[in-house]
């Protein structure tokens, strides 16, 4: 075989190669424009999305206390409250939970992401928790402390939330949301019915994407990632199949 013959093989296997990798190139796209599931960024919302949002947004502005955002895996509870976070101009810290976190590193964790002015050795998780709760309050405004996968936190953990929570003043400038699977609302309120008579929390649901806005949030998506032309029509059994196939949880489709 010719050295150009082969050469030409060779290349026409890497474009097949590239095509199957990443097909969106023949489109005009440089990624997939689901590789990331929702970005608020672009002003492309939907609405049962941007409910959950605005609900965030009164709880922030409200006398509540604790709130707590549940809904299946994949259906956007993160990228949801991230972009809660960049619109809001209340004084935010997010913890990431694991099952493996301890009530000490969670107190370290609230200590360093307030920034807050609080010996680090020499005194007692109380100490600290009532000095935490001084500066937030001296404060004078709210902040948020958002603690995502929190069905994953242990029981003393989950305790030491409601200890912050409880001794909140008449201000209540702490504010706590927490996220997690669909289960975390129920546990918090059968497990721990002793603080529920004071600390009630609002429960925002982040349900998956309605089979009548699977073709809105397709169109949202190619928008995001400059779809080069006029938006592609989507046939009605093309959208039923893709709703079967993921439930509209936005990670599937």
């Amino acid at each position: 075989m010719a050295r150009e013959d082969l050469s030409n093989i060779h290349t026409g296997a890497y474009h097949a190669k590239n095509r199957l990798l990443d097909p969106w190139c023949e489109f005009g796209l440089e990624k997939s424009p689901f590789s990331s599931a929702i970005d608020f960024t672009s002003g492309v919302k939907l609405s049962h999305f941007q409910d959950v949002i605005d609900s965030l947004n009164y709880f922030a502005s409200s006398s509540e206390t604790f709130s707590i955002v549940s809904g299946y895996k994949g259906v956007g509870k993160t990228t949801v409250i991230d972009a809660f976070i960049a619109d809001s101009d209340k004084i935010t810290y997010k913890i990431k939970a694991s099952s493996s976190l301890t009530k000490e590193e969670l107190v370290e964790d609230l200590v360093y992401g307030f920034r807050l002015d609080i010996p680090e050795y020499g005194i007692s998780n109380g100490a600290k928790l009532s000095l935490f709760l001084d500066e937030v309050w001296g404060r004078a405004e709210n902040s948020l402390l958002i603690i995502d996968d929190a069905h994953l936190l242990n029981l003393t953990c989950i305790n030491m939330i409601f200890e912050l929570i409880s001794k909140q003043k008449d201000t209540g400038y702490l504010k706590v949301i927490l996220t997690g699977r669909e289960s975390l609302f129920e546990r918090i309120v059968n497990n721990y019915t002793q603080y529920m008579a004071h600390v009630r929390p609002l429960h925002f649901i982040i349900s998956a994407v309605p089979e009548h806005q699977i073709k809105s949030y397709l169109h949202s998506c190619l928008v995001r990632a400059n779809w080069p032309d006029i938006l592609p029509e989507i046939s009605t059994g093309c959208l039923k199949q893709i709703y079967e196939l993921s439930g509209g949880i936005p990670c599937k489709i």
